[in-house]
């Protein structure tokens, strides 16, 4: 399955952001993967200088269920 793919075509859609960027938006295909693999070898890694302690809660939530 590629981008070309119509079950993809079908699913696909153009919008236009708040500043009249266009951005296509679709599902993820196996194409992807050398783009997908590029763009999180870019992210770093958090700082734990500048983590955000101030939430001191010890659950969490899903939706309206605790987990």
């Amino acid at each position: 399955m590629n981008a070309s793919d119509p079950f993809i075509g079908a699913r696909t859609v153009d919008i236009r952001l708040r500043d009249q960027t266009p951005v296509r938006i679709r599902p993820i295909v196996p194409d992807d993967d050398p783009k997908l693999v590029e763009g999180l070898e870019e992210l770093s890694l958090p700082d734990p200088a500048t983590f955000d302690s101030s939430d001191r809660s010890t659950s969490s939530t899903v939706g309206n269920s605790r987990i």
